[in-house]
């Protein structure tokens, strides 16, 4: 029987119950400016755990504007995934540049607007000092790490997808493409998604309303948000230090996603008016079963091996 958008959510919860004593149990942090790496890991790991929490917990009328939410914690895992295989001396020093250029960019663009539209309000305004410096440090970073052409104008960092290719080839930047793709119709201008957010019973007369999309991208959030969630566990144990309980409820959290048949796709039999193949039809349920096993131990360890074998 086909479960409502209630039931899965509520499903959804369930599963995420196991894991909120640990969660709080991460975020207390002590001495958090000695190891920033592994503070910003836990923050980056907690917000995300919330983000799934909330959206499990949200109804469909809202959903359209959750999926950019994916955004954050997708580039985070990518990053912290990078960046927790170099020596821990490096990854330090290379989050604290980045925070202080961070803060120096985010002051100009403050200024900038400020000064236009409200010259009136006073707003912090003080210069950080050697920015420069700072930035030949970062800019040598990324050449030291592969980029060798690499230079520091609007961005601090190659894109993204470039980052997650280095990192895990054929694995992490198809996840950052599927992710990037999929939420980009709700961030971006795309004629597409605000087309499809018109229906009716004839082509002659539609509603246009988020409404109508609605199950669609609550599952889009509450399934790929989870997704994400749970390569926390996968690449960051080492850091997060689970203990054997919380592995097994992250794995029984990996077992839920793996026994939903239909993932939402970026484009979809509905908005296309093709008819949705019959699941008992499908040729792949038996490999759907089997990829399911493989995955159970974690989702990019799992498709590696997939990859391995197919090589």
């Amino acid at each position: 029987m086909k479960k409502s958008p209630e039931e899965k959510s509520k499903e959804l919860s369930s599963k995420l119950d196991p894991l909120r004593s640990f969660v709080e149990r991460t975020s207390v942090v002590r001495f958090p400016m000695r190891k920033l790496f592994s503070t910003c890991l836990k923050a980056s790991f907690i917000s995300t755990f919330e983000l799934v929490d909330f959206v499990s917990k949200q109804n469909s009328d809202v959903a359209f504007f959750l999926p950019p939410a994916l955004r954050r914690p997708t580039e985070d895992v990518i990053f912290f995934r990078f960046l927790s295989k170099l020596p821990h001396e490096e990854r330090e020093k290379f989050i604290r540049d980045m925070m202080v250029l961070g803060t120096a960019n985010n002051l100009k663009w403050q200024r900038s607007f400020f000064e236009k539209f409200r010259p009136f309000q006073p707003v912090f305004r003080r210069e950080i000092i050697d920015i420069a410096q700072i930035e030949d440090t970062v800019q040598s970073f990324w050449r030291k790490n592969g980029w060798l052409k690499f230079r520091i104008n609007t961005k601090l960092h190659p894109p993204v997808r470039q980052i997650a290719e280095k990192s895990d080839p054929r694995l992490l930047d198809i996840v950052y493409d599927f992710i990037y793709r999929l939420t980009s119709g709700t961030v971006h201008f795309n004629p597409q998604i605000l087309s499809r957010l018109g229906w009716g019973s004839t082509l002659k007369e539609i509603v246009v309303s988020p409404v109508n999309m609605g199950p669609y991208y609550l599952a889009v959030s509450q399934i790929y948000g989870s997704f994400i969630f749970c390569l926390y566990f996968e690449f960051f144990s080492r850091f997060l230090k689970p203990n054997r309980e919380e592995k097994e409820a992250i794995k029984e959290l990996r077992k839920h996603l793996l026994s939903i048949f239909r993932w939402p796709e970026i484009v979809t039999y509905e908005e296309m008016n093709t008819p949705i193949p019959n699941p008992e039809l499908w040729p792949t349920a038996l490999i759907h079963r089997l990829y399911s096993i493989i995955m159970e131990k974690g989702f990019i360890s799992g498709a590696n091996s997939i990859l391995k074998e197919g090589s």
